[in-house]
Parts: C-alpha cells; sequence; structure tokens
C-alpha cells in the first residue's frame, strides 16, 4: 500500500453491493471490481467513458445499491496492478500506485490536500486530458528529479489544478497530457479498441477489513 485516499461518500452519489446476499453496498459505484478475473461494474460504459485507461469492463448484473451518506469511503493506492481485496472481491485502485502524485506526497513536496485536490481535478477534466494526465502521471514516478526539479513539478501541478495560467513549463504539461490522451484514444479507435490479454488479472492478496 502507497497511499490511502479518503473522502466523502456522498461525492459518488451511491454505493453498491456486487453480491446483496453476502453484504450491504459497501463500493462506491465509480470503483469496478474484479469479477472471474475481469473488471466489471454495475455501469460499465461510464466506467470506460470516466476511467479510459481500462479497456474492457463487463456488466455486474444483480448489483444492489443504497444512497450514500457523510459517510468517509476509503480508497488504497497500491503497486502491481493495482487492485486490492475488499470483503473477499477484488477492487481496483483506479489511481495504481499514485505515480508522481504520490512520489510528490512522499518527499513532502505536495501535502495530502494537494494530493487529492490534483486527483479530483484531474477527474473532472475532459476524457482526453484525463487519460493524457494519467498516463503521465504513471511515467513520471520513476524518472530521476532532483529536489528542485521535484518543487518546479509540485508548483507545475499546483498552478494546473488551481487554474493559474502558469507560465510556459505548466501550459507544456496541459497540452503534452492532452496529445498524449487524444494519441491514445485515436489509437484504441484505429484498432478498434484494442484487445486485453486474454489472462485474468491476478488479483493482490492485500487485504481490507
Amino acid at each position: 500500500m502507497k497511499f490511502v485516499e479518503r473522502v466523502a461518500a456522498t461525492h459518488w452519489g451511491h454505493l453498491y453491493s456486487p453480491d446483496p446476499a453476502r453484504f450491504k453496498p459497501f463500493a462506491t459505484i465509480n470503483h469496478p471490481m474484479v469479477i472471474d478475473g475481469e473488471l466489471a461494474s454495475p455501469y460499465p460504459q461510464n466506467t470506460a467513458l470516466y476511467y479510459p485507461w481500462f479497456k474492457r469492463v463487463r456488466r455486474i448484473d444483480g448489483a444492489s445499491f443504497e444512497s450514500t451518506t457523510d459517510t468517509t469511503v476509503y480508497n488504497l493506492w497500491v503497486t502491481g496492478d493495482g487492485t486490492y481485496q475488499v470483503n473477499g472481491f477484488g477492487t481496483h485502485s483506479i489511481a495504481g500506485s499514485g505515480g508522481l502524485l504520490r512520489r510528490l506526497h512522499d518527499t513532502g513536496d505536495l501535502s495530502y490536500e494537494d494530493v487529492l485536490r490534483a486527483a479530483q481535478y484531474f477527474a473532472t477534466v475532459p476524457r482526453d486530458r484525463r487519460l493524457g494526465a494519467k498516463r503521465v502521471n504513471d511515467w513520471l514516478e520513476g524518472i530521476p528529479l532532483s529536489a528542485a526539479g521535484r518543487k518546479r513539478m509540485a508548483r507545475r501541478l499546483m498552478d494546473a489544478t488551481n487554474g493559474s495560467a502558469g507560465g510556459m513549463s505548466t501550459r507544456a504539461f496541459r497540452w503534452t497530457c492532452v496529445l498524449v490522451g487524444l494519441c491514445e484514444l485515436l489509437a484504441d479507435g484505429i484498432l478498434c479498441r484494442r484487445r486485453m490479454p486474454d489472462e485474468p488479472l491476478l488479483v493482490s492478496r492485500e487485504v481490507v477489513a
């Protein structure tokens, strides 16, 4: 586990359970589960549209729902394929290990609130920029950065998420996200949504009680 994301359950409106006979609704409706080795969601088209890095999501039939309250819900950012277990079900963190955002938090260049604000911001931008931002965030997780370089990256991220015009480097960051996302979406369209590997997801043993 790399990072614990805490948000109000009301942010998503509803919780769901993939197995109403055994569990009350416990997962926010944006989170896909891993069912029989495949990502699955009560609303697969919405999941694929909202998180375009998921290339194939099947439908969960028979799920139960309930409106959310002011309860806090939690999501884990984890290594590997981004999955962990809740109530015996595999679920996906969506953010993976958190990429550059989590790295800058670990080094003290972004506060916890900064990370949540940036994650929520990129969840609301157009689909091409959202996909591009996810790819760029993942790519930058492992590249060497000096302390000064980390501070510059943190400043660019905050400029981008706060709606500031920023300098040329901030605008370049935004356009890089757009172009990366557009290229992948175009490739997906040309290839008729390229196939994922046939191997099932191997769900992490990391468990949330």
